[in-house]
């Protein structure tokens, strides 16, 4: 009785579905499906791709209008302080919230404009160390 080259092959594959051979694993219907899955999502793949994109660069927008907002308010609890407004210690510990997230975020970005807002923070460290603002 003689077997032909189909009917191996087709044993060898049936086989490999059942038998699996230590350490190598075949598992040919992992790869076939894996082939047709990327050919299925393809499409899904590649607008995937495009919102990330699109997320990302609103993402560094919203994380640059925050560091504006943040430098924003500290300048102003800088004014309020040459003119001697009093506040409170939750308003101090917002501000130096504040200061730290602007330094973080002109840390990450070396090309964002800090210097706007450099003697209204070392105006607040400095009041803030005197405890003046109590």
């Amino acid at each position: 009785m003689s077997i032909s080259l189909p009917d191996a092959l087709s044993i060898v594959f049936v086989a490999s579905i059942v038998v699996e051979i230590v350490p190598i694993k075949i598992n040919p219907w992992k790869f076939i499906l894996g082939i047709i899955g990327k050919a299925l999502n393809q499409d899904l793949t590649t607008e995937v791709k495009a919102i990330r994109k699109e997320f990302d660069a609103h993402k560094a927008i919203v994380e640059k209008r925050y560091a504006d907002s943040c430098r924003t308010r500290i300048i102003r609890s800088a004014d309020e302080a040459r003119h001697d407004i009093k506040h409170s210690k939750e308003y101090w510990d917002q501000v130096l919230s504040d200061i730290d997230e602007y330094e973080r975020y002109c840390r990450a970005h070396p090309d964002y404009k800090n210097h706007k807002a450099v003697n209204a923070i070392e105006k607040i460290m400095d009041l803030y160390r005197s405890e003046d603002w109590i």
